[in-house]
């Protein structure tokens, strides 16, 4: 049994840094093919308990009105920012370009206009340089 995707059908597989995996395969797992499943839970109660878990982490961390399609959104904008392709997200999140287009890429322009501001904010000042005094 594999979890996928309810609106594409697409395979679900989480992608771990070199040094996490190695982590997690020194760990004892009761099935050696699964880091986060052990391959006999339904895919309800998997999905289930994940959230579960992430809120749990979320409030231990005092993040409130957290969810964790939040996670998903953030994945999205810092991808796009840092130059992947609509494309490319939409793949990862088992979308169409269309719909990351509609929803992640507005969020990525407003993030650029907003550290853009900030930015400009820092040198309306007119402090940021000042000549050393002799």
């Amino acid at each position: 049994m594999e979890l996928r995707r309810t609106k594409t059908g697409s395979a679900v597989f989480v992608l771990l840094p070199k040094r996490v995996a190695e982590l997690l395969r020194s760990l004892p797992n009761s099935h050696p093919d699964f880091f986060f499943w052990d391959g006999m839970v339904a895919n309800r109660i998997l999905t289930d308990n994940w959230r579960q878990s992430l809120k749990r982490l979320a409030q231990l961390a005092g993040v409130d009105g957290f969810h964790p399609h939040r996670m998903r959104c953030t994945f999205a904008v810092e991808q796009l920012l840092k130059g992947t392709s609509i494309e490319d997200v939409a793949d990862m999140l088992g979308n169409t370009p269309e719909v990351c287009a509609r929803h992640y890429a507005p969020l990525a322009k407003q993030r650029r206009e907003r550290l853009g501001m900030l930015s400009k904010q820092g040198w309306d000042d007119e402090m940021v340089w000042q000549e050393p005094v002799q």
